[in-house]
């Protein structure tokens, strides 16, 4: 079993601290609230042993300061413990420390003798754990024209016989870690179901029926919700479709569709079949528009003969007997002479 033991400070309290040891000239004292956090994780190894991690977490959130040094204990280290009471109140429970702010300080900052014994009374006074109650010991360190600040800190506590410092984490709400600081917000929805059951300390499974139905309620209201506004969209849907043939008509056939009420289309009435008919109406006026049909016009008679096909034809079939009838006589006379 390892045990660790850390601090962790929020920067809205670091800043108070910083700004109550700087607006004084004199050295300062006073208490850290918060609360002690233990955290055990268990890790199992490849040879199936168990590994315990106790990480103790002293986490500080504001600070009490005392309104001058010696203020609840003399110079011998003994404590006062009416003073003690006064400057706590009811804020006992929450101190997890103390801080002692020192504009002269040593390094590396230690305790003195005094301060061990007044760490030691605090915790014991006020039933704390001696090994998680811790003393942060402050410094200031100015630059030579006073221009730049630079304050370090150092948390100690006592563990066996020694003052052992601890490691120190500034926490930052913006860094992912700590978004738990800024938790998500309820839903609305949720939260109204809740604040409408009107019960005196009903048992839970009863509480977180009534929830069931709520929320039930409510997504049947979300329902018929939908539903409406889905049949709106459908309608402005259908209406841009109609205007948008509306407009093509338009600008294709010109002024045909001028004669047509707007409310046909507007409201639905007028259909896809409608508007072919509309457009072949349009096409036929469009035709006649354009004139009327040109007559057969007989072509134009040339002065000069012109000698068809069928003549020439009769011509060279009348040639071709000629040729054929004198080459018979021309053999025929041939034979009578010999």
């Amino acid at each position: 079993m390892t045990e660790t033991v850390s601090v962790s400070i929020s920067g809205i309290a670091f800043s108070f601290i910083s700004y109550e040891n700087i607006k004084c000239d004199s050295n300062q004292e006073g208490f850290l609230l918060g609360e002690f956090i233990s955290k055990e994780t268990n890790h199992v190894t490849d040879a199936e042993h168990t590994v315990v991690n106790k990480q103790n977490i002293i986490k500080i959130k504001s600070v009490i300061p005392c309104p001058h040094q010696f203020y609840f204990y003399n110079a011998a280290g003994q404590l006062d413990i009416s003073k003690l009471n006064r400057i706590l109140g009811n804020q006992k429970e929450k101190v997890v420390g103390w801080y002692l702010f020192k504009h002269k300080q040593i390094a590396p900052p230690k305790l003195t003798l005094r301060e061990k014994i007044i760490h030691k009374q605090i915790a014991k006074s006020l039933q704390l754990p001696l090994p998680l109650f811790t003393t942060c010991l402050l410094t200031l360190k100015t630059s030579n024209t006073n221009a730049t600040y630079s304050f370090s800190q150092t948390f100690l506590r006592y563990h066996m016989s020694n003052y052992d410092s601890l490691p120190l984490h500034v926490e930052n709400l913006t860094l992912p870690n700590y978004s738990y600081k800024l938790p998500e917000p309820m839903p609305n929805v949720l939260t109204k179901v809740i604040k409408s059951i009107k019960t005196s300390n009903p048992e839970s499974h009863i509480f977180i029926q009534k929830i069931q139905e709520g929320l039930q309620c409510h997504m049947n209201y979300l329902l018929e919700e939908s539903i409406d506004k889905e049949e709106q969209l459908f309608k402005l849907e259908e209406e841009i479709k109609h205007l948008r043939r509306k407009l093509m008509l338009s600008c294709r056939y010109g002024d045909k569709l001028e004669n047509l009420n707007d409310d046909s289309f507007v409201g639905g009435d007028c259909s896809f079949e409608d508007t072919n008919q509309i457009c072949e109406e349009v096409t036929e006026n469009n035709k006649k528009r354009r004139g009327r049909q040109r007559k057969n016009v007989s072509p134009i008679q040339s002065t000069y003969n012109m000698r068809s096909t069928a003549t020439i034809n009769d011509e060279g079939v009348l040639h071709e007997r000629d040729v054929s009838y004198s080459s018979a006589t021309k053999r025929k006379n041939a034979e009578k002479k010999q």
